[in-house]
């Protein structure tokens, strides 16, 4: 009588085959089956092939650089896995006082303004140093902190007084600071190579030019609106910026830096303001406000994809692994989107907890941590956990 055949007798080849069709989900069951099993299931040439077009694939080369560790291909997996059930460990930094605040991250520090205070902290595995800053700089502004950006190991932030402010990454030191006498608030900043632009509350734009390895900051011309700016962003390679309108008018517009000529403008959409804008590459870029759109300048209409929150809510702002995902910041709740390019609806959603009431003033991520700032607290989650006590799993995928 011939003995049966079962699963563990199959040549290495064959169940390589077969466990290359099977879930992640399965493939950790299976490897808790035998030795075997385990040793041919932790091989990275089977999760290579699964990592693909994950939110921590890490196929970005500006989202790599940003994270803190580079993951294997079993590892990416997992991570993900996690990032779509809402399996995270929470950690709240909280503050005395309830303030605006804006953060970015990189690899291995991570930047925080809160009113007039920025601090640059540490990154670890277990969120940031904030008890031990690398620096923090007070009253940076007479008023509080609109937004920052770093460019070239250079800080330029501008706030809610008139002036704009350049500091080394690194030390905190001062390079400039520059006063615009005619203007009372400052929204928004960016800066690509030695093109820096502004916009303030008496709905105009100020271009300037930096030179003496940004230590000096000379202004070329002011664009005066109908309507006020609340974002910007200039393309990678420079040449175009665009900008974000209250939505009177329109609420979307593409200009021409050195000829000042507008290239586009988008639609009415009835006083929808667009918050936050992300360039993805020099051709794709992302807004957020009451939908989120992805916009491409090789295709006629420019705008290519559109998202709307299934609760009516606007985003505050957003961030994206210039691949397929993107996270939006909610304006209710501390409330955070994930979304993928190829799907209509979002992916899952993330309550930091206590639930705040304040909205998602910014946030950074890696494919392991996600940092959200509210107005009396920085959240930190790490997805990079097992389940397990301390760990909390919420998943709120179903919310359609």
């Amino acid at each position: 009588m011939k003995k049966a055949m079962t699963l563990d007798s199959l040549p290495d080849d064959v169940l390589l085959w077969i466990f290359e069709y099977c879930h992640l989900i399965d493939l950790g069951n299976l490897s808790l089956v035998c030795k075997r099993f385990k040793i041919l299931i932790s091989q990275d040439y089977l999760w290579s092939k699964k990592c693909n077009n994950l939110i921590t694939s890490q196929e970005s080369s500006v989202f790599l650089n940003r994270s803190l560790i580079e993951l294997s291909a079993k590892e990416k997996c997992r991570i993900a896995l996690n990032w779509k059930l809402g399996c995270y460990i929470q950690r709240n930094i909280f503050f005395i006082k309830k303030m605006f605040s804006w953060m970015m991250i990189e690899a291995d520090k991570a930047w925080l303004s809160r009113g007039t205070t920025l601090s640059c902290y540490k990154r670890t595995k277990y969120g940031i140093k904030h008890k031990y800053p690398i620096y923090s700089l007070d009253r940076l502004h007479e008023y509080d902190i609109r937004r920052f950006v770093k460019r070239n190991d250079v800080i330029f932030t501008c706030g809610y007084d008139n002036h704009i402010n350049g500091l080394s990454a690194d030390t905190g030191k001062s390079m400039f600071r520059k006063k615009i006498p005619e203007v009372q608030e400052l929204y928004c900043i960016d800066v690509v190579e030695e093109t820096l632009i502004t916009s303030a509350n008496n709905n105009t734009i100020q271009t300037w030019k930096l030179s003496e390895n940004y230590r000096k900051c000379d202004k070329i011309h002011t664009t005066y609106f109908d309507e006020r700016i609340w974002s910007l962003a200039i393309r990678p390679r420079g040449g175009i910026v665009a900008l974000g309108f209250s939505g009177i008018y329109t609420n979307l517009s593409l200009l021409h830096i050195e000829s000042n000529l507008n290239l586009y403008n988008a639609p009415t959409r009835g006083g929808k303001v667009v918050h936050d804008i992300k360039w993805e590459s020099p051709n794709i870029f992302l807004t957020c406000g009451y939908e989120l759109r992805m916009f491409d300048l090789r295709v006629p209409d420019y705008c290519v994809k559109t998202w709307e929150d299934p609760f009516d809510c606007k985003a505050y702002c957003l961030e994206t692994d210039n691949s397929n995902y993107i996270l939006c910041g909610m304006i209710y709740h501390g409330r955070v989107q994930m979304w993928d390019k190829r799907s209509d609806r979002f992916i899952q959603q993330y309550f930091p907890k206590p639930t705040p009431a304040s909205p998602v003033y910014s946030l950074g991520f890696d494919p392991g941590q996600l940092y959200i700032s509210l107005d009396d607290r920085l959240v930190y989650m790490d997805f990079t956990t097992y389940l397990n006590q301390e760990s909390v799993k919420k998943d709120y995928s179903f919310f359609r």
